[in-house]
């Protein structure tokens, strides 16, 4: 027989299962999943991975997948395997032709699909010296449901394929004549053909061999060539049927002993009998090597419980085996857990039980699987220990020959295996029980990639039964008494140790004899464990174990994400990191992932918190971390400018298609930006400054204004640090106006000052400008409209000495509310259209909406609501073309919808109201939602809906707040006051405006003081109480006639004069 010589021999798998425009094939990718692991583990083929070319669900091209078939069949001179699953159908024009599909494939189009004659002579030009071609689809034919020509078109021409097989030295088998389909039922595990010849490979051979001259049986046959293997595929198709059609025959025809290529070792060989004289060895006795469980157990139920439904699954007589994988980190209780299902299933297996440690991750090792073998227990080796525990007389070499014997002995046997420390799929699956055998296999990895019938991963235990593990263990060393430790302090323990039974074990041990005091002493440093050397050693072999067997690729990677300033790690900062591609980085952080040294999803990945220091001490002792960061500080420094630009001026570039798209990236980026900026400064990177400013004005632009202190507080240490006054100008212009955004105005104003002062020793007349124009914002919301009027004017100056028309325009836009707020709308008017024209000359299209609103609440406020309405219109279209300036957007809408509540139009108000509150959840900006919502309760509250008011009133207050905004929450108690003394809930109208004054008096804004006072005066008036009245009217009266809005002070001494 001629027998593939290893090395020399190649194997081609091609199939697809999912297409665009034909009917699936789920099974496909079964077929060629088993036997590419079949041709890589039989003993016979022994191939290695870089001898098979699989081609499952190919990606590529007709071209490049016939080029990929001619360069691997041109390097075989042994055996060449080439096989192929999926629809194939006939060319319409050449009925002797055979078209095999791709993914791609399309009925109407020949040149989509592949052309068995390239692949014939592919075949025929290959210098190996056997070729078999196995073939698993239909030739043409009309489509049933199951069948493998994809749809009902027409047959072709009937065609015997075997004639086609006219190449020397070759064998050509085929699932089906040229006149019938194919059968791949839509619920089967394989192919019908494919099917039985992997059971003929997996099981062998057994009982008369079909049609043999010699009646021989299968048992007789070592190994199986393919004339034997086609009798018995011919001899059990042709008895099955699927959905009531039969089964076609298979077709076989071979050229210059064909036949006689050897396909796989016959499993069921039965060796010859012993000489005559010779006598058996006796029966061993019943093996059982399985490790007790710690005496203490805490949590895992729901896991346990898995395990023993699935070996209720395992029913005497109907020889089925099956096996679960539990996997997680080093440290998560995996072998604990295991052993403790197995104590429990024990009497359930009478016929045997192991536990083998399979070495899959030894931390006194260096190598990893994919290079070496090194440390790890290899498949023979295991098995060579399984037969000795079960007596066999004689152990044969070689891996193949050892399963064989392996599986023959569980085959009608109930046993138990606990196959722990695997590495990976491979070295497992030599192990595990056949067909026949009613076993069940344990497995226990790092890894999660192992076929399995459940899989369990373990991760950090739940903190209350991390609590109970760290209790029950130091109870179990001192059974005397209980533990004296606080619920905190047990709990901040358990959080110490992760959560993870590899730590909560010895330290709940220590427990016994230290004070949770003490523990927490020793375990508060950056090196938790130190002096705690059980926990320590314990920890440290979980980790190392794992982290030893890496490769330098998934080891680098690892470097990286100790180097990363972030907690969490994304493929595009840990690629720049490493300089590779973002698709080459996550497909090592999702191995990483899967082998559980990383946690969390592959696509934001983390290191727990036991394992991160040992990461860090592994990463100090390689080189290339300040190159790694410097690289991830140029990038997100250069994509955060461009992105802002993008957002804030419409800019177009090369990084980003559409300010859509630039916001979404901010928002993606947002955690790794805050941390590298902070990073950056600490590494003293040349740009930190500029970065670190990027970023805070992005966190501050998204309304986190705590973070962006931060970093602004960060820039501003550095800067003090090298005596750069302009950086500490600008990090405190930062500063300010992070306070000033949150009503903390005094502090606001101080950080201004000072940025101020040290901007003029630089003579840089920029940030002189900006921190007046920050003054000027303190001073304006609590009313100190000639102060602001003064910095909005100097800064205005300096712009203009400088040619610098968007801060110009910043400060006219300044100037021209001080004038609104006075009633002077002529000036109002003047500053905003000076600014708009500004705006327009630079192309700063948000400064354009901004005047534009600007200018539409001016002619609001005189009663112009046609001109207003147009504005605020013209305003909204400007925002919009940003197509990210929601928050413009945003007024504008609700600039709309106050004209038409001005105008009686509440239904039109109350949509614009709503328009509003929608676009300001979208960007999550919480403050214009308040206040689209304290103008849908004045709709309301107008229209006498004092219910629905008072829910939007309530609505606004929350959200207020949420975000510590004062000012809105002033306004949105006072609309509360207002809608109960509507109803003449006068008490509870009196606590809202006194709440409504008290928070006035702490933002400093005495027009809302002055509304607050007015509402007390009306329900004192009410009650006809006209003392207190008359009092809370003569504050509000000098109010108003202090901040200039002499309007208002003579309506209420109109009211003042009818009270007395």
């Amino acid at each position: 027989m001629t027998v593939p010589v290893p090395g020399t021999s190649k194997a081609i798998l091609l199939g697809a299962h999912e297409y665009a425009r034909l009917n699936p094939l789920t099974a496909v990718r079964a077929n060629l999943e088993s036997l590419h692991a079949h041709v890589l583990e039989d003993e016979v083929w022994r191939l290695r991975e870089e001898d098979c070319l699989f081609l499952s669900q190919p990606e590529a091209g007709v071209s490049a997948i016939t080029d990929n078939l001619y360069e691997t069949t041109a390097q075989a001179t042994g055996t060449l395997l080439v096989y192929y699953a999926g629809h194939g159908t006939g060319d319409p024009d050449h009925a002797d032709r055979l078209m095999l599909a791709l993914p791609g494939s399309h009925y109407d189009r020949p040149w989509t699909w592949l052309d068995y004659a390239h692949l014939r002579r592919a075949v025929q030009d290959s210098p190996a010296a056997r070729k078999l071609v196995v073939l698993d689809c239909c030739y043409g034919g009309k489509a049933i449901d199951g069948g493998m020509s994809g749809d009902s078109s027409p047959s072709p021409t009937a065609t015997s394929l075997i004639d086609l097989a006219d190449m020397d030295g070759t064998c050509v088998l085929t699932a089906a004549s040229g006149e019938e389909r194919a059968m791949c039922p839509p619920d089967a595990e394989y192919s019908a053909f494919t099917g039985e010849l992997l059971r003929l490979l997996r099981q062998g051979a057994t009982g008369p061999i079909p049609s043999d001259p010699h009646g021989r049986h299968g048992e007789q046959l070592e190994v199986l060539d393919i004339s034997t293997l086609y009798a018995y595929l011919r001899d059990r198709l042709s008895a099955r049927s699927v959905a009531g059609f039969p089964l076609p025959e298979p077709q076989l025809g071979t050229r210059n002993n064909g036949g006689g290529i050897v396909v796989g070792r016959n499993r069921s060989y039965v060796p010859p009998a012993p000489p005559p004289g010779t006598s058996a060895p006796d029966a061993p006795v019943t093996p059982m090597s399985l490790t007790a469980p710690d005496a203490v157990h805490v949590g895992r139920g729901s896991e346990l419980r898995q395990i023993l439904d699935l070996a209720e699954r395992i029913r005497p007589g109907e020889g089925r085996p099956a096996s679960c994988l539990v996997h997680g980190m080093g440290g998560s209780g995996k072998t604990h857990l295991l052993r403790m299902a197995a104590a429990e299933l024990r009497e359930r297996f009478p016929d045997a039980a192991f536990e083998i440690d399979l070495h899959g991750f030894a931390a006194a090792r260096s190598a990893a699987y994919d290079s070496s073998t090194e440390g790890i227990r290899q498949p023979a080796e295991a098995l060579e220990s399984l037969l000795s525990q079960v007596g066999h007389p004689k152990i044969p070499p070689g891996l193949q020959a050892r399963q064989e014997e392996w599986r023959a002995w569980l085959a009608g046997r109930r046993a138990l295996l606990l196959l722990d420390n695997a590495h990976d799929a491979k070295q497992v699956a030599p192990l595990l029980p056949g067909q026949g055998a009613e076993c069940l296999a344990l497995i226990s990895s790092r890894s999660r990639d192992f076929p399995s019938d459940i899989r369990i991963g373990l991760g950090e235990l739940p903190e209350k039964l991390a609590v109970d593990l760290l209790t029950t263990m130091a109870q179990a060393e001192r059974p005397e008494g209980p533990v004296s430790a606080s619920p905190a302090d047990l709990v901040e323990i358990a959080r110490r140790c992760g959560h993870l039974p590899v730590a909560l074990r010895p330290i709940g041990a220590a427990l016994a004899t230290l004070s949770a005091a003490a523990i927490l002493d020793a375990t508060g440093g950056p090196e938790p464990f130190r002096e705690l050397p059980s926990a320590e050693s314990a920890v440290r072999l979980a980790f190392e174990s794992s982290y030893n067997r890496l490769p330098d690729d998934l080891k680098e990677t690892l470097w990286a994400c100790a180097w990363h300033p972030g907690r969490t790690y994304s493929a595009p900062t840990i690629g720049v990191m490493l300089d590779i591609s973002p698709s080459y980085a996550e497909l090592r952080l999702d191995r990483l992932t899967r082998l559980h040294l990383l946690q969390g999803s592959h696509t934001r990945p983390d290191l727990h918190d036991l394992y991160l220091p040992l990461v860090r001490a592994a990463a100090r002792e390689v080189p290339g971390r300040r190159e790694a960061r410097a690289r991830l500080y140029r990038q997100l420094a250069d994509l955060t400018t461009a992105a802002w630009k993008i957002v804030t001026e419409e800019a177009s570039g090369d990084r980003f298609d559409s300010p859509a798209s630039a916001r979404e990236w901010l928002v993606e980026s947002t955690t790794d930006l805050e941390a590298a900026a902070i990073a950056a400064l600490a590494d003293r990177w040349p740009d930190a400054h500029g970065f670190a400013e990027a970023t805070a004005r992005w966190l501050r632009f998204n309304s986190q204004y705590d973070t962006a202190a931060m970093v602004y507080v960060a820039s501003l240490e550095l800067a003090r640090t090298t005596n750069n006054r302009l950086a500490q100008a600008n990090a405190l212009q930062g500063l300010g106006d992070c306070h000033r955004l949150q009503d903390r105005y005094d502090e606001a104003a101080e950080h201004y000052q000072r940025a101020l002062e040290l901007a003029r020793t630089t003579t840089n007349r920029t940030t002189q400008a900006y921190a007046l124009i920050g003054l000027a914002h303190c001073h304006r919301p609590q009313d100190r409209y000639d102060q602001a009027t003064e910095h909005y004017q100097q800064a205005l100056e300096l712009a203009r000495s400088t040619g610098n028309r968007t801060t110009q325009a910043y400060a006219l836009i300044g100037l021209a509310h001080c004038h609104r707020l006075q009633n002077r709308y002529e000036q109002t008017a003047e500053h905003y259209q000076q600014a708009l024209e500004l705006a327009r000359e630079t192309g700063n299209h948000a400064t354009q909406a901004s005047a534009l609103v600007g200018l539409a609440d001016c002619d609001r406020l005189q009663g112009d609501y046609d001109h207003a309405i147009d504005h605020y219109q013209q305003a909204f279209d400007v925002a919009r073309l940003t197509g990210n300036n929601h928050a413009t957007q945003t007024n504008a809408l609700i600039g709309l919808a106050d004209c038409h509540r001005t105008e009686n139009r509440y239904d039109q108000a109350a949509a614009r109201y709503r328009q509003a509150f929608d676009l300001a959840r979208t960007i999550n900006n919480r403050t214009t939602q308040a206040m689209a919502l304290i103008g849908l309760a004045h709709c309301d509250r107008v229209q006498d809906h004092h219910p629905e008011a008072i829910k939007h009133y309530r609505q606004s207050l929350e959200l207020a707040r949420a975000t510590n905004d004062r000012l809105i929450q002033a306004y949105a108690l006072n609309g509360l006051a207002d809608s109960h003394r509507a109803q003449g809930r006068y008490d509870h109208a009196t606590a809202h405006y006194r709440d409504a004054l008290d928070l006035s008096h702490a933002t400093n804004n005495r027009t809302m003081q002055a509304l607050a006072l007015t509402g007390l005066a009306e329900c004192h008036t009410a009650q006809d109480q006209r003392r207190p009245a008359r009092k809370y009217l003569r504050r509000a009266i000098r109010i108003y006639t202090d901040i200039g809005r002499d309007d208002r002070a003579e309506l209420l001494q109109e009211r003042l004069r009818e009270l007395k």
